[in-house]
């Protein structure tokens, strides 16, 4: 074995680990709200509070929010699959095969929908507030975004 070799597979190996060390923080730490219910339902009580909402807003936000949980468990379903093949695939590949690189590609671009349909439900929950209702929204969910890439601001 010449140590070019060695060297090759030594830099497969870390870039292999480096992918599934990737992977698993992704899913352990960039999961939606539900993994986290009391979070959730934190922050619908949170905008009842702050953007006093009417009874009829509640209703019509109660209906915004069922189409997103659907569209969010839909997609949520297909994201476990992908990871469930992943690993089918590391352990028959044993390699970061075509394989291997075609499903990490299918679960980026399922967790980009999740977060393209969460932006939609945002911009979705527009029309049943007020327009200071909305931008006082607008404004809560842009410093949590912020905080969240960030760290909270000192």
């Amino acid at each position: 074995m010449s140590l070019t070799w060695k060297n090759g597979a030594l830099l497969f190996l870390c870039v292999l680990t480096a992918a599934a060390l990737g992977c698993a923080l992704a899913l352990r730490f960039f999961r939606p709200a539900d993994h986290h219910p009391q979070l959730h339902a934190h922050a619908h009580e949170v905008l009842q509070r702050d953007l006093g909402l009417s009874p009829k807003q509640v209703s019509s936000l109660e209906t915004i929010e069922q189409h997103f949980l659907d569209r969010e468990a839909e997609l949520k379903a297909a994201n476990a699959r992908a990871v469930s093949e992943l690993a089918d695939a590391l352990e028959r590949d044993r390699a970061y095969s075509s394989q291997v690189d075609a499903i990490i590609t299918e679960i980026h671009e399922i967790q980009g929908e999740l977060q393209k349909a969460t932006i939609e439900h945002l911009l979705e929950m527009e029309a049943a507030l007020t327009p200071e209702q909305f931008e006082k929204l607008l404004k809560l969910v842009t410093e949590a975004l912020r905080n969240r890439s960030t760290g909270p601001s000192k």
